[in-house]
């Protein structure tokens, strides 16, 4: 069977192809990594990704004191989450999260307190430097 341009002709493609496999890749971790990061609790390094959690980490951990953790905090983990698997979100900083975050709580009009974003900020932050 001929083909027309021989197999040069295909180099580019090939390398395009290569270039979408490569970005899939990173989103695939990228998404592993956002998957198994816990904001109550991380996951331990013994603990298998394929075996059934125990009944301990099913229940939600006892508030030691303090005001108990709003339920917006989870609908802006879920957006940042999503902000960052899609790539709208690339942070270059900590700070740069924590931005992310004040305008995700001041478009839907939630007053949040800077210690408490700065560290949750904070905490994210580690966990994407200690991923790449």
């Amino acid at each position: 069977m001929a083909t027309m341009g021989g197999p040069e002709r295909f180099g580019s493609a090939k390398n395009a192809a290569d270039e979408m496999l490569t970005d899939l890749k990173m989103r695939m971790f990228r998404e592993l990594e956002i998957e198994r990061f816990s904001f109550v609790r991380p996951l331990s390094p013994k603990t298998s990704d394929t075996a059934s959690p125990p009944a301990t980490l099913l229940t939600a951990p006892k508030n030691k004191g303090g005001k108990p953790l709003a339920a917006h905090w989870d609908a802006m983990w879920a957006d940042i989450a999503v902000q960052l698997y899609v790539g709208d979100l690339q942070p270059k900083s900590q700070k740069q999260i924590k931005d992310a975050m004040f305008a995700w709580f001041n478009a839907n009009g939630i007053d949040a307190g800077d210690t408490a974003v700065t560290d949750r900020a904070r905490q994210l932050w580690q966990k994407i430097e200690a991923a790449q």
